[in-house]
């Protein structure tokens, strides 16, 4: 699966769902380059209200069952979506985006966000 295609300097970060195994990368670079991966939650977990960020991030957040309202702003002029749990697309816009909808929380738990921006964002768990 292809994790990152940008063209100059890039600075981000990408979530995968993945089971247990050994895997390799395939790097095509004309600078010098470095991937960290983790399979843990991070000690730095959000609690439920407003996160916000720039460029491709991953957010960890702390969030109770319930219909939840989602809001979303975007500054930038390309992709912008935001994936739950690597299953539930909440955004998928282009340039920039100010919205909400609502969305079903079934389990109180720690979920994470796959976050691809160009600019900056804010998203609102409420």
């Amino acid at each position: 699966e292809l994790v990152v295609n940008e063209i100059g300097n890039y600075s981000g970060k990408k979530i995968y769902a993945i089971p247990a195994g050994e895997y390799l990368y395939e790097v095509t670079a004309s600078g010098p380059w470095t991937i960290q991966m983790s399979q843990d939650i991070p000690a730095e977990v959000s609690p439920e209200g407003k996160v916000s960020g720039k460029g491709d991030s991953v957010v960890f957040m702390d969030i109770t069952k319930g219909a939840k309202t989602v809001s979303f702003t975007h500054d930038g002029s390309s992709n912008f979506a935001v994936k739950a749990n690597d299953s539930i697309l909440l955004a998928n816009e282009i340039g920039s985006y100010t919205g909400s909808k609502v969305q079903k929380v079934n389990d109180s738990s720690i979920y994470y966000f796959d976050i691809t921006a160009d600019g900056n964002w804010t998203m609102t768990f409420e």
